[in-house]
């Protein structure tokens, strides 16, 4: 009984960290790095809802002041926009956005609060988003018109992705695999018919789709939601029996992007590694996009001249290859940091030190029979000096004055993106690894 309240506890720490990442990407798209019309109207039903997911009326409470803090003070503690925070500006997005008259790549002018994300957190969380959806992008772009693909995220949480992905591309379906509580909050966001965010998931809202009011018909309600091309399924990816709900909404056949986007590194070594092999077993063709911490030391980069590109994409390297291979990532400072600082949300992240260099990262995806030719592994500022084109760095640069560039520059040594494939290869013109 102990055990089984102790893992409880981690898995909602776990699921925690979420409202963490949306906060980053809350801050990062207010500030103008990021475009993403969802984001403004998914945050106030989810703050709703994880409410209603708690039993204890004190701690409901608690958890809504903790998320009106944890977004900038821009919802007041019923999840809507704050009279007091916000100005008409930014009480009337929600509305713009919805009728349409934004376009995308445009920002409304917003009256931002006076906190948000530090500039060097904004710019990290801008590239974690631009390099995996960079990467997401080359994966449709390879695929024909009407060639069906599916995209499956593992421990998707409150990612938008889906919404802005399916209303561009007919022929792709979207899977996303999380928690139940995680899928349930989620699913009454997307069914609340205020924000409408089932249109672009091209579900269809009925009045039988009712919405929770209190902590006992949360409990009550479903976890799954599906239309024609996006499924939203309750499941423990450490429990691999999950193939029997997914299997009525996949096609194996199918060129396929797994993504685990700061996911697998929660799993045990074992546990994550199962996963993996388990997807390149049951898909004829499929990549792996998984974007993690990892470890290393922080003087792992001795040839500082593997991060000499050239701004435009391309890779400025003697050789046109990186000697980064025959470097090795030791357990640094920054990893064991990193480790207590996860400890005392009674957070464990295996996968950091156990596989904490590029080297490693690669390797593990070899033993479970992946090609070697078909890895590519890059830490996070490999990736911003080789995969950011020139004009996109000056304008990123001119948000917001960026003094931290050291700091920048080892948070982004110590965190990697994987791209590997089997049954095609990816092509990777404009987005080189370091090996």
């Amino acid at each position: 009984m102990a055990l089984n309240s102790y893992l409880d506890d981690q898995d909602s720490a776990i699921r925690s960290t979420d409202f963490d990442a949306l906060s980053c990407r809350l801050s990062t798209h207010l500030k103008g790095y990021i475009f993403d019309p969802y984001i403004e109207l998914l945050i106030p039903n989810l703050i709703n809802y994880k409410t209603l997911s708690v039993e204890s009326q004190f701690k409901s409470l608690a958890v809504r002041r903790n998320l009106k803090k944890q977004f900038f003070g821009l919802f007041d503690i019923t999840g809507k926009l704050d009279s007091t925070n916000a100005t008409t500006a930014q009480r009337s997005i929600t509305n713009t956005y919805q009728q349409g008259t934004l376009q995308r790549g445009q920002h409304p002018t917003l009256s931002r609060p006076q906190v948000l994300k530090s500039p060097v957190i904004n710019r990290g969380t801008w590239l974690r988003t631009y390099s995996i959806d960079l990467i997401v992008k080359q994966f449709i772009d390879q695929s024909e018109i009407d060639e069906p693909i599916q995209i499956i995220s593992l421990g998707s949480g409150n990612d938008t992705r889906a919404f802005n992905l399916l209303p561009q591309y007919p022929n792709l379906t979207y899977i996303e695999l999380d928690f139940e509580e995680t899928c349930k909050i989620k699913r009454c966001a997307i069914l609340n018919p205020s924000t409408k965010l089932y249109e672009p998931l091209s579900i269809d809202h009925t009045s039988e789709d009712t919405l929770p009011q209190n902590h006992e018909q949360f409990r009550q309600i479903p976890a799954e939601l599906h239309s024609s091309r996006y499924h939203l399924i309750p499941v423990d990816l450490r429990d691999l029996s999950f193939k029997e709900q997914i299997t009525p909404y996949m096609d194996f056949t199918r060129k396929t992007l797994v993504l685990s986007e700061c996911c697998i590194c929660y799993l045990s070594t074992d546990k994550s590694n199962e996963l993996l092999a388990f997807f390149k077993q049951i898909l004829e063709k499929g990549v792996f996009l998984i974007y993690e911490p990892i470890g290393g030391s922080d003087d792992s980069m001795q040839n500082e001249s593997v991060y000499a590109g050239n701004g435009n994409g391309s890779f400025d390297h003697p050789g046109g290859s990186s000697n980064i291979s025959n470097q090795s990532r030791a357990s640094s400072s920054y990893g064991e940091i990193m480790l207590r600082n996860l400890s005392t949300r009674s957070i464990d992240m295996p996968s950091l030190l156990s596989y904490g260099t590029i080297a490693s990262q690669k390797q593990r995806l070899i033993e479970i029979g992946l090609d070697a030719n078909h890895i590519g592994v890059s830490d996070l500022k490999f990736v911003y000096f080789n995969w950011v084109q020139q004009e996109i760095l000056e304008k990123v640069t001119k948000l917001e004055f960026l003094d931290e560039i050291e700091e920048l520059n080892l948070i982004n040594l110590h965190y990697c993106l994987i791209v590997a494939s089997w049954g095609f290869k990816l092509q990777s013109k404009f987005t080189p690894y370091q090996i």
